[in-house]
């Protein structure tokens, strides 16, 4: 919870600077706490940076138009380079290729497992 407030107040604070300023900076945290799925999670999550990640990366890879070998490749890739932008430490090059499994994973629909692929809201306690 404090990375998110960290995250979110020092977005928010660039963003209310930008628009005194004269600037549109757009939304970057959309309420991922309040999230009912993981993936609704990541879609919530630093959304200027997975937009960027797409726009960048995935996309000028091939994105999901060269086969599901190469878009497993691709997501990888991306999601690698996306654990890097956080840090040069393993922990991040090896939670890159992580996330891209798990996306790769409910985005094909398959059965969650495990007590971490509750509702997200339900789990940390935020919903009754």
């Amino acid at each position: 919870m404090q990375i998110y407030a960290d995250f979110s107040a020092y977005s928010d604070m660039a963003i209310g600077l930008a628009l005194l300023l004269g600037f549109r900076f757009p939304e970057n945290f959309n309420s991922p706490y309040a999230s009912l799925s993981i993936t609704d999670f990541w879609r919530r999550w630093h959304m200027t940076l997975s937009r960027w990640l797409r726009d960048y990366l995935y996309i000028p890879l091939g994105g999901n138009q060269r086969g599901p070998g190469r878009t497993y490749v691709n997501l990888m890739l991306t999601m690698l380079l996306g654990g890097l932008w956080h840090g040069a430490a393993w922990r991040f090059v090896v939670w890159g290729p992580a996330r891209a499994v798990a996306g790769h994973r409910a985005s094909r629909g398959a059965a969650p497992a495990g007590p971490g692929y509750r509702p997200l809201a339900r789990h940390l306690g935020l919903r009754a």
